[in-house]
């Protein structure tokens, strides 16, 4: 009969938040779909800041053994969020760490 809070997130958030959300919403709410399962098991959007040059997106890992390998995919998540936003939006990405 009562249903939990988490059944309806996913809906209220692609109701609300990504049809007047921001660029970032809507990567966040996106990422795996974008970057891919196997770059989303190691990172995951942090915050996007925004300057004269571009966008730098900054990413955060939950352990230090992935910062090689998501530095080296760098390209592929620049190429990859381009694609999915019709633009080249990101100049540059800063992985940090989360704990």
């Amino acid at each position: 009969m009562f249903k939990h809070v988490a059944e309806y997130v996913d809906q209220f958030v692609a109701e609300h938040c990504l049809r007047n959300g921001s660029i970032f919403d809507k990567l966040a709410f996106h990422w795996e779909r974008i970057v891919g399962t196997d770059i989303a098991k190691l990172c995951f959007p942090v915050q996007l800041v925004f300057s004269k040059v571009g966008a730098k997106l900054i990413l955060g890992i939950r352990n230090n053994g992935f910062i090689l390998k998501v530095k080296m995919s760098e390209s592929a998540i620049r190429t990859n969020i381009a694609s999915y936003l019709g633009r080249d939006l990101i100049s540059s990405i800063n992985v940090t760490v989360i704990k």
